[in-house]
């Protein structure tokens, strides 16, 4: 009787190899497909969120503005500035672009946290002159790609308050705040309460205690026809 329970453990081991095998090809099938763009982890309901965006800058290259216009989207928020002086070299082409295919425009400043508020917003404003924002200004607050803070977690604030403050005095509308989870819950949490917030959640819908949102990054690796490679996708609440 040795032999066939001998067989019986040999078949339980193969089957329980072949099934790992299967689930390791499937799982790194699926981390492949989410990072090339090809899957999406979020895939917000049309009827809950009917009006889609997309926010770019020069990583995007040359875009194929017709091509984009036939995904219907509502709107496109354009990189223009970063930090006091860099200007991001395609906002202009950009803007035209979307502008020309009847979305609404908007445009973000990437706030270096070790510069300054108020010079960081003379540069924001000089680049979008002239360029009509129906979507209006953001702010994008992240650590990635950033500086270390300017002094304490109260200087630091007050800078970005004289930031939307400069620019909100020019163009007549809130600034509304892009952040990262970890961005928000370390520095956000009860600051600028009358501030649209646009929160990046690429796992789940955002949930967030105490405030609301108002954009919503639901993919960072997405792709649409007439752009080269991924670009951000966006929800409006």
């Amino acid at each position: 009787m040795r032999f066939p329970i001998r067989l019986a453990s040999f078949r339980r081991r193969k089957w329980i190899l072949l099934s790992l095998g299967l689930a390791l090809v499937t799982a790194s099938g699926l981390a492949w497909g989410v990072a090339n763009g090809w899957l999406q982890v979020n895939n917000p309901s049309n009827a809950r969120f009917p009006h889609r965006g997309i926010d770019i800058s020069h990583h995007q290259g040359h875009i194929d503005w017709k091509t984009v216009s036939g995904h219907h989207l509502d709107f496109v928020i354009a990189k223009a500035t970063e930090g006091v002086d860099h200007q991001d070299r395609l906002f202009a082409e950009h803007a035209r672009g979307a502008l020309a295919t009847g979305h609404k425009m908007g445009a973000y400043h990437f706030y270096r946290l070790c510069r300054e508020g108020l010079p960081q917003a003379r540069n924001f404003l000089r680049t979008i002159q002239g360029t009509p924002l129906e979507m209006g200004a953001s702010l994008d607050l992240e650590y990635g790609g950033n500086c270390p803070p300017l002094g304490s977690r109260e200087r630091t604030l007050r800078e970005i308050q004289d930031f939307l403050d400069t620019v909100e005095a020019a163009t007549g509308k809130p600034v509304m705040i892009y952040a990262t989870p970890d961005f928000h819950g370390d520095w956000l949490e009860g600051a600028f309460p009358d501030n649209p917030l646009w929160i990046r959640s690429i796992w789940t819908e955002p949930r967030l205690e105490g405030r609301g949102w108002t954009l919503w990054q639901y993919a960072a690796r997405g792709r649409l026809a007439g752009i080269e490679g991924f670009v951000d996708l966006n929800a409006m609440r």
